[in-house]
């Protein structure tokens, strides 16, 4: 959701030079703006899998748009899980994309979780706040429409892919209908060097399955990148990468032009149309890349 809606403490760095294991997930704050009145935040949910472990969770790295850093293991933000028992608790902690961002002046991005002790369950939620609730007359109450996506546990090497569903999915594609489902594309590079991905899309119509060439997204140095791409649109948007048009559903494939490791994911958003029967939100929905392409 880019208009709307992850430090190794090591000089030579690799992904998995952290003191323990890395959580890794991209992240909105503070009430984002994006299409249609949206407002994106996230909640990030942390549950212990032993009661009986302290588990200390730190920042390691963040990347961001314009490029991310490495935390210092002694200044970054941390939480504390304690050995959970039924008086002071200590199972689960919440948290927002603003604690896990603080002191970046940033929000969006990606943040890297390293956590020590013990095994965590670390979900995420981006979701769409722009309704407000009230509870016994207080204050609005920002509730909305997401669904939960686990956080990476590991960096992908190589090519990937990824699949989504396609705007207008069920509609009259010569009709614009962008509010309806919509695609966005992550990437993040977690080295102290650039990175470059080759993005190629493929269409399924009917039985054909078609390449498209697609463009080569750069990121800088821990940096983050994310892009709406229109599908069965007629040409008439531009995002930074580039336009694709095509029906119904496709598969993208991402090729790095080096053994650096990286992470990427899609965004699917559904937002009901505008004079729906329903509240105009929207729902998105997070698939991390899988290895290997698909081949035709």
């Amino acid at each position: 959701m880019r208009r709307a809606m992850l430090a190794l403490w090591a000089v030579a760095l690799t992904v998995s030079a952290a003191a323990g294991e890395l959580y890794v997930l991209p992240v909105v704050a503070d009430g984002v703006a994006g299409r249609f009145g949206s407002l994106w935040e996230t909640h990030i949910r942390i549950v212990k899998v032993n009661a009986a472990d302290t588990i200390v969770i730190r920042r390691a790295w963040v990347c961001l748009e314009g490029g991310g850093f490495v935390d210092n293991p002694d200044t970054a933000p941390a939480w504390e899980l304690e050995e959970a028992n039924s008086i002071t608790g200590g199972w689960n902690l919440d948290l927002t994309a603003a604690d896990v961002l603080v002191g970046t002046g940033a929000q969006l991005g990606g943040v890297a979780l390293d956590v020590e002790g013990g095994e965590l369950l670390i979900d995420a939620t981006i979701v769409d706040v722009h309704l407000g609730g009230f509870a016994w007359g207080g204050p609005p109450l920002p509730y909305g429409i997401g669904q939960t996506y686990g956080a990476a546990r590991a960096p992908l090497e190589g090519a990937s892919h990824l699949s989504w569903i396609g705007g207008c999915y069920g509609y009259d594609i010569r009709q614009h209908c962008d509010d309806n489902y919509r695609n966005n594309i992550g990437l993040l590079n977690p080295n102290p060097q650039p990175l470059a991905v080759e993005l190629e899309v493929i269409q399924f119509a009917d039985t054909r399955l078609d390449g498209t060439p697609g463009a080569t997204a750069w990121l800088p140095p821990f940096g983050w990148r994310q892009a709406d791409f229109p599908l069965n649109e007629p040409g008439s948007l531009w995002t930074p990468f580039q336009v694709w048009s095509f029906p119904r559903y496709g598969v993208m494939n991402l090729a790095p032009q080096s053994d650096l490791p990286y992470y990427a994911y899609v965004s699917v958003v559904y937002t009901s149309p505008e004079g729906a029967t329903t509240p105009r939100i929207s729902d998105p929905s997070f698939q991390l890349a899988e290895p290997g392409q698909i081949v035709y």
